[in-house]
């Protein structure tokens, strides 16, 4: 039989599949790509513009804890803690209520962040020992307790504390 009698076509193959344009899959796998990488950033500003703040912040309460330990005088210990954490505040959101003292600065402290508890102890330490003398003040306990609060106390969540408060001036 010949070959060339055959009444066949040459068959047509089709193009090779190119790179561009992608299939969907691939754009869906990158645009989470890019969400993921996003995601990852914003969290990693928010936690290195926490620990930088905590970098400034907790070396003045070492600093009070020292001055505290050479002349114990726990008016100005109580002072420096509350001046530290109203710097810290400060520098989280300007509008936060510093003007504040005694038991209504404490609730502020404790509705900014209601999670990171602070002592009874402690409590009193703020809100009075600026105004009378504690002779016997737990400095290990305090000093721990702030730190904790000012760990778990993030920017983000000062500012959200200060939003759900109303942003109201006290009277003063």
């Amino acid at each position: 039989m010949n070959p060339g009698a055959l009444p066949l076509e040459d068959i047509i193959e089709p193009a090779a599949i190119g790179l561009f344009p992608l299939a969907w899959g691939w754009w869906a796998s990158a645009a989470v790509a890019v969400a993921v990488v996003a995601a990852m950033t914003w969290l990693f500003i928010r936690w290195h513009r926490h620990r930088a703040m905590l970098t400034l912040t907790l070396p003045l309460l070492d600093q009070a804890k020292n001055d505290y330990a050479e002349n114990e005088d726990s008016t100005r210990y109580c002072q420096s803690l509350n001046k530290t954490l109203k710097r810290y505040l400060k520098a989280c959101d300007e509008n936060s209520q510093l003007s504040l003292s005694g038991e209504e600065w404490t609730a502020y402290l404790n509705r900014i962040n209601p999670r990171a508890t602070l002592s009874g102890k402690t409590i009193n330490a703020l809100a009075h020992g600026s105004y009378r003398r504690e002779p016997e003040l737990a400095i290990e306990l305090i000093d721990s307790e702030l730190r904790q609060w000012l760990k778990r106390t993030t920017p983000e969540r000062v500012r959200k504390g200060v939003s759900n408060t109303g942003r109201k001036a006290p009277h003063v």
